[in-house]
């Protein structure tokens, strides 16, 4: 045993790596089982095609083209509906501890380039990822399609109940008006959308 503590002290990445593995093992298993699981191929698409939600070249994944073409999920994934959003979880955080041992300066500088500068930064990056991606899938012979007016609408409801919901919970998180928020948050939406 003290000769493998000896070892493992003179060689600490291979600790470090033994540590740290098993988390993205884990994500990466749980990220092949719902790619398998939600494949075009899949049991999911296929009951959800037969009972009409997704058409016959519906797809059950959301993810955007870049991210398609840069994990190779288009070898399981041969249709895609141009939806025109996506979901990304692009969020940088940093602890209190960490932010208080950081001179002002350092503080001013982080802060110049974060918030909506980094956002915007972002989002034309991702389009930019996104287009040069849907152009690969294209070239590889994937089959694109625009949802129809009436799926947009089925969404749409689904959304409005859901947020009926959250809604009504709304005092249980101490949020006295959680409506009047998701407006304010939509029109500041709208309103950087559009600069």
């Amino acid at each position: 045993m003290q000769a493998l503590l000896t070892w493992l002290a003179a060689n600490p990445y291979i600790l470090l790596f033994a540590v740290v593995a098993p988390f993205f093992v884990t994500y990466l298993i749980r990220t092949i089982a719902w790619t398998t699981i939600l494949s075009d191929d899949g049991v999911v698409v296929d009951v959800l095609r037969t009972v009409g939600i997704l058409g016959d070249d519906g797809r059950g994944l959301a993810t955007p083209a870049a991210v398609i073409a840069a994990l190779k999920l288009g070898e399981v994934q041969k249709y895609l509906s141009l939806t025109k959003h996506s979901y990304g979880a692009f969020l940088p955080l940093v602890s209190k501890k960490f932010w208080d041992k950081l001179s002002e300066a350092d503080r001013k500088a982080i802060m110049s380039v974060s918030g909506e500068k980094l956002s915007r930064l972002w989002g034309q990056r991702f389009d930019a990822q996104n287009k040069a991606g849907e152009a690969k899938l294209r070239a590889e012979g994937h089959v694109f399609n625009e949802p129809s007016k009436a799926l947009f609408e089925r969404i749409g409801a689904v959304r409005q109940r859901m947020l009926a919901d959250w809604a009504a919970e709304g005092p249980s998180f101490g949020v006295d008006k959680p409506m009047e928020m998701l407006e304010f948050f939509e029109q500041r939406y709208k309103a950087q959308a559009g600069k």
